[in-house]
């Protein structure tokens, strides 16, 4: 059977970007996402669309990393206006589920009021988050990234409806640096079955990105600075910062990877970080930040 690099080679060299990303349209796309089977790899014949794309995603996940499969959909708005009233009807929803939770008390919890400035700022500052049960993405902006750089975008943002899923779409509010290093590690094992960029060189790039911007700081890098008070909210640029993925690699490697997914199962019956990461994980998170500011300096060579 063609391994998931070849198949993806083929569907590349076969289909032009004009019929991989179809142009605007008036109304959003809205595509569920597959699941496959090894018989049930796209065929070259109907290579060509998200669909396939986000099938082979999702089957990497499955296969290659031992992931849970992905539900839900991935919406494509066509431009940014469509991309930030979608956020706003997600994020409403979010509210509704967290009054379920929490009661009255949510609104006050998730500043509601503020939903239409914070979809107009994310807007503007992301190209596609990953919801429950639902990747919302701004396609016009989507089609200037290129195509390495579309998959791994979709790969981040299905880890994160993941994890919604992993903690039973509850309103949670997990460590934001666990969370964004968890999607872009998984993005980045996905570009390397993908044949796309090794996981190896994606690692030097973070590291080099730490190195590069512990030279105008003169603080210590640390967790501490990645806004792990945040809730369900997105953090524009967080994921690129080079820490989060170095951070999630190190406890992936000490831990192992199902304590990682432990880690946001937990949060489907008690929303509390420290608990969660003390149970999932044997240690504190300032014990294990302690540790990483350590490895950090090491691989940068302080």
């Amino acid at each position: 059977m063609p391994s998931i690099k070849k198949w993806l080679l083929c569907l590349v060299s076969t289909v032009s970007l004009g019929l991989f990303l179809a142009g605007c349209v008036s109304a959003p796309r809205v595509i569920s996402i597959p699941r496959l089977s090894e018989s049930e790899i796209p065929s070259l014949t109907r290579a060509g669309d998200y669909s396939d794309v986000l099938a082979l995603i999702n089957f990497a996940m499955v296969r290659d990393l031992n992931l849970p499969a992905v539900d839900g959909t991935v919406i494509f708005y066509p431009d940014r206006q469509a991309f930030e009233s979608g956020l706003v009807a997600e994020l409403q929803k979010d509210v509704e589920e967290a009054e379920k939770q929490f009661g009255p008390r949510a609104r006050q919890i998730l500043k509601a009021e503020t939903i239409p400035d914070f979809a107009r700022q994310t807007a503007a500052g992301s190209v596609a988050v990953g919801m429950s049960k639902r990747v919302l993405v701004d396609e016009l902006y989507f089609r200037r990234y290129e195509w390495a750089d579309r998959v791994r975008v979709l790969a981040h943002e299905l880890t994160h409806t993941m994890e919604r899923a992993m903690m039973a779409d509850r309103i949670a509010s997990p460590d934001v640096w666990v969370r964004e290093g968890f999607a872009e590690w998984v993005s980045a094992k996905v570009m390397e079955a993908f044949g796309v960029e090794s996981f190896q060189t994606r690692r030097e790039r973070s590291i080099a990105v730490v190195a590069k911007a512990k030279h105008s700081q003169t603080a210590p890098l640390n967790l501490a600075t990645t806004g792990s008070s945040q809730t369900w909210m997105p953090t524009p640029g967080l994921a690129t910062n080079g820490q989060p993925l170095l951070a999630v690699d190190l406890l992936i490697e000490e831990k192992g990877l199902a304590e990682v997914l432990e880690y946001f199962r937990l949060f489907g019956t008690l929303d509390n970080r420290e608990v969660n990461f003390t149970k999932a994980f044997g240690e504190s998170s300032s014990a294990f930040e302690r540790r990483f500011n350590e490895h950090l300096r090491g691989l940068i060579g302080e």
